[in-house]
């Protein structure tokens, strides 16, 4: 059985991304979470999957662009050794704040990756979080 329904654009790149993070089609990912909404089975399936929403959502950086663009200005002086002494001082602030973030993103990734019964590794490949060489 097929349903057609209108939903704004913006919805549907989100409904995309969240596909695509979990490896599946955009129509396997909406029946799943279709499935899940409204399975009649015991809520520690429904619990799971509204964990798996929760670290999902957790795994930005939550750091703001301006932040980001701060550190590469300040990382880059500092490379060429022209930073300040505050400038310099700035840098190691921010640093400390991209790596604790790190931190908390990597605690939420192994949950995840527990979760679903998968190495970590392919979780992160998964969601497009490694680099590609």
């Amino acid at each position: 059985m097929s349903i057609l329904i209108q939903i704004t654009p913006s919805l549907e790149d989100r409904l995309k991304e969240k596909a695509l993070k979990n490896g599946l089609r955009l129509d396997q990912f909406v029946s799943q979470f279709l499935e899940h909404t409204f399975s009649e089975t015991p809520p520690s399936t429904s619990v799971v999957w509204g964990r798996e929403a929760e670290l999902l959502q957790k795994i930005n950086l939550d750091i703001p662009p301006e932040t980001w663009q701060l550190y590469e200005a300040l990382k880059r002086k500092h490379e060429k050794h022209i930073a300040t002494e505050e400038e310099s001082k700035q840098l190691v602030l921010i640093t400390n704040q991209v790596e604790e973030a790190n931190v908390r993103r990597i605690a939420v990734l192994l949950e995840l990756a527990q979760i679903r019964s998968i190495p970590i590794q392919i979780l992160m490949q998964q969601l497009g979080l490694t680099k590609h060489e």
